[in-house]
């Protein structure tokens, strides 16, 4: 009997064991279709596909396992508080604040940059234009020389030569040290070429200034020595003051020789009362006895020509007024008017 009713109470287990599982069964499919409803529902918000992208991922993988409903809850919720979080702006970023001043620096810094640079690349333009102009102006005396070169013809190189390194950088300074000293000498026949070239020169050399200054000795070969000097020293300081850069000092060989000082003065190097001018001195060299040998004044070779002109006024200056003309009165005078001698040959159809 016993053994009959443990028999029929292990029956009615087994027999609510099945109804158990069909329950927990229906129950599990319906909360699956409650979520899967919600979840088709739901596919209409990106929010939603956005969320569960990553869960297709991690949920599936090829085998046939069940989808955990509190997950997708939890992952279909999360977009909701992500989106309120992201695109409400707080209150107090609403507010135009200022850069702090220390963001303003680089920018500070920058634009000084730029104006420094502009200010760099300005000077050098117009230190470039300055140059470009002193460079032109001092193209145009070279071909002015140039011009005076053809011209005057059959002239030896040297004589170019010596005018060129006597004038050209003179003429392009404001500043010089001392005035520009030349000598033209030239014999009888020649003398109207040396005549007419120094003129020429003197006039290209002023073309910077008003006009150049003429003197001549024939004008006061007849006067005292004092008054030859007075007269030529008052001529040239007013031109020289009033604006003349260059003089032309004519048949300086024919000026009273106690006379001839004044030039000492106005060729001094560091000493010369004007510095920016061109003092050119025509010279007429004859032969006589200050030479011991024969020359051919009218050909005569560079390496002569100072030594023929040093000898020629030595002796004439001294020959003339040997009380005041000493050795040491020549040698000093003769060392300030002679740093550049050129000699001139004769040409004709002269154009002056």
């Amino acid at each position: 009997m016993a053994g009959r009713k443990t028999a029929s109470s292990k029956a009615k287990k087994k027999s609510q064991t099945p109804n158990k599982t069909r329950k927990r069964s229906e129950s599990l499919s319906e909360e699956n279709s409650s979520a899967a409803e919600q979840t088709l529902s739901s596919q209409d918000d990106p929010d939603f596909v956005a969320s569960t992208s990553g869960l297709d991922e991690t949920t599936t993988d090829g085998s046939d396992k069940d989808v955990d409903v509190s997950r997708v809850s939890e992952k279909f919720e999360s977009p909701v508080k992500v989106k309120s979080s992201f695109h409400e702006r707080p209150k107090d970023c609403e507010k135009n604040e200022p850069l702090p001043h220390s963001l303003n620096l680089p920018k500070n810094l920058a634009l000084l940059v730029i104006i420094a640079a502009l200010v760099f690349y300005a000077s050098k333009y117009f230190s470039e234009c300055q140059t470009h102009v002193e460079i032109s102006n001092t193209e145009l005396f070279k071909l002015k020389l140039k011009s005076i070169e053809d011209e005057i013809a059959l002239q030896d190189k040297r004589l170019w030569k010596i005018v060129r390194v006597s004038l050209v950088k003179h003429h392009n300074s404001q500043n010089n040290n001392q005035p520009a000293v030349l000598m033209l000498a030239a014999d009888e026949n020649a003398y109207p070429t040396a005549q007419c070239l120094a003129n020429k020169l003197a006039a290209v050399y002023s073309s910077n200034c008003s006009s150049s200054i003429k003197v001549s000795g024939l004008d006061v070969k007849n006067l005292q020595a004092s008054e030859a000097k007075f007269l030529l020293d008052d001529q040239l300081t007013k031109q020289f003051k009033s604006g003349s850069c260059s003089a032309v000092v004519d048949r300086f060989d024919l000026i009273p020789a106690a006379a001839t000082p004044l030039f000492y003065q106005f060729c001094e190097n560091d000493n010369a009362p004007f510095k920016n001018v061109a003092i050119i001195l025509v010279v007429q060299v004859d032969n006589g006895d200050w030479s011991q040998s024969a020359h051919d004044l009218s050909n005569l070779p560079p390496r002569l020509w100072d030594e023929i002109v040093d000898k020629y006024l030595s002796h004439s200056l001294m020959s003339r007024d040997p009380e005041v003309m000493t050795s040491d009165m020549i040698a000093g005078l003769m060392s300030r008017i002679t740093p550049s001698v050129a000699w001139v040959k004769k040409i004709d159809n002269l154009n002056c």
